[in-house]
């Protein structure tokens, strides 16, 4: 199951563009200490 998604997203790097921008978008405004992570959470 993982190598068929793995699979699919090594043939289609548009979708896997498209999905790491759905999964940061939430986690991008996430807070912490009264500070959103934003950016720095895909610097890390």
């Amino acid at each position: 199951m993982l190598d068929t998604l793995v699979r699919l997203l090594a043939q289609n790097p548009l979708l896997l563009l498209f999905l790491v921008a759905a999964i940061g978008y939430p986690l991008g405004r996430v807070r912490i200490r009264g500070g959103q992570l934003g950016v720095l959470l895909a610097l890390s």
